[in-house]
């Protein structure tokens, strides 16, 4: 007798049997992951984000509730600016002033703030309120912020506009890089004009060659309550104290004409970040020294007109006009800058907690060594001049922060930021004169040289 099943086209039975199947592979899988997924971790990635690169900086600039200007430390080394300064003259609307001084949309220093790390900074020149940002290597920013409208984070003296400037923090990784540069330019191929100055030169320092004699000293502090070295009360000075003054001071210092050196350059970089189980921790540190030579040749002349130009030989005039007072020389200067960061930092979850260090030293030493011709008072070939112009100064920023930052996702994402810090800035300038030569010359002959003669000659 036949069944019900025996009954069905044999195309029902084979499609009964794959349903069968596939049915029983269906719900074997599906339980094997069931019973894997009860012995997975919890898997987490997290992140940081590159500051400084174009990237970053674009998408910061672009979340910004005020107008804002961003570089980034990607960007100022693709241009290859070696300091604060130099990249921003690169910003729209900013205005780059003697090399080092930035002036935001025109306006003078009086309308321009500078911070570091969004801390206020004070100027290492007495004369100005403005900060010289030429004293940043790019070395250690991590990017520049120039704000030109204000916020009400912005310091209350907020004028024209803000530059912040950020400094690197830790890295992300290890990181160790050592840097030099030796290099010239043509100028410098030509001779320059030095003196003796102190040992301690090469650091950018004076080691007290150029300070006052003893003898001045002593006399300014006894001046002070009276006139002045030049008063008439108790204490006014002949002659014969006046050439003892002169005669203290140091003036074994030529100017005699030299091969200049080649610029150098020294750099290294050095940091590390660990991750423990109490948190990360992390040190950044870097040193750079830069040493270099400029030689330029000097031509100025001021009042041009035609009195006196009779009595000058033809190669001071043109076309019957001549200056009343023209200088043509030599020009040498050495830079020397130096600059050391170091910095610390701790992160615990949503906390972090960072420490900068920073100091920023900078030297000028400038030679002029020119002839100097006036209508009224120099006779060729009997009394001509020459004028020496010496000017030694160093300037020095150190910076210590501590800084803070707290995140709390239970409380609705609220944070809290803050920071405190100490920076000094100062300026020394030992040893700056100005000294107008008399050269006396008998039938063509060189005889003698003295300080001109002139009282209104300091």
């Amino acid at each position: 007798m036949m069944s019900k099943h025996d009954l069905l086209p044999a195309k029902s039975k084979l499609f009964l049997a794959m349903l069968s199947v596939l049915s029983i592979a269906t719900f074997v899988p599906a339980t094997s992951y069931a019973q894997e997924e009860d012995v997975l971790d919890e898997v987490v990635t997290t992140g940081s984000r590159l500051k400084g690169t174009a990237t970053a900086v674009l998408e910061e600039r672009k979340n910004q509730a005020f107008v804002a200007d961003i570089l980034g430390a990607e960007q100022i080394a693709r241009t290859g600016d070696g300091d604060a300064a130099s990249a921003l003259r690169r910003v729209t609307g900013l205005t780059l002033v003697d090399g080092k001084y930035i002036y935001v949309r025109g306006l003078g220093e009086r309308y321009s703030s500078t911070q570091l790390n969004g801390m206020g900074v004070p100027s290492p020149d007495p004369t100005r309120s403005v900060v010289s940002l030429d004293l940043f290597p790019s070395d250690i920013i991590e990017s520049l912020n120039v704000q030109k409208s204000f916020s009400p984070d912005m310091p209350a003296h907020f004028g024209g506009g803000n530059v912040d400037i950020r400094t690197k923090s830790i890295p992300s990784e290890l990181i160790f890089k050592v840097s030099g540069s030796l290099g010239t330019n043509t100028n410098n191929m030509d001779e320059g004009f030095f003196y003796s100055g102190g040992g301690g030169d090469w650091t950018g320092r004076d080691d007290g060659t150029r300070a006052l004699s003893n003898a001045i000293n002593n006399n300014l502090e006894q001046a002070q309550s009276d006139d002045g070295i030049e008063g008439s009360g108790s204490f006014p000075l002949n002659l014969e104290d006046r050439k003892a003054l002169l005669g203290s001071m140091f003036w074994g210092i030529g100017p005699d004409p030299e091969n200049v050196n080649p610029d150098i350059g020294l750099g290294m970089t050095f940091g590390n970040v660990y991750d423990t189980d109490n948190g990360e921790f992390g040190f950044l540190s870097t040193v750079s020294y830069n040493n270099a030579w400029e030689v330029n040749d000097e031509t100025t002349g001021t009042s041009l007109g035609t009195v006196g130009c009779s009595d000058l030989p033809e190669e001071k005039t043109k076309n019957g006009k001549c200056f009343a007072q023209s200088l043509d020389g030599v020009n040498t200067e050495q830079n020397i800058r130096w600059s050391g960061m170091f910095n610390l930092g701790y992160k615990y979850k949503n906390h972090r907690f960072d420490m900068t260090n920073i100091i920023l030293h900078d030297m000028r030493d400038r030679l002029r060594v020119r002839e100097f011709v006036d209508v009224n008072e120099t006779t060729f070939g009997v009394e001509e001049y020459s004028l020496v112009v010496m000017l030694f100064e160093d300037r020095r920023m150190t910076s210590s922060q501590i800084k803070g930052s707290h995140n709390f996702p239970e409380l609705k994402n609220s944070y809290f930021d803050w920071y405190l810090g100490s920076s000094r800035a100062g300026r020394s300038q030992p040893g700056s004169l100005e000294l107008v030569f008399q050269r006396n010359i008998d039938d063509g002959v060189f005889e003698s040289q003295q300080l001109q003669d002139v009282s209104a000659t300091s």
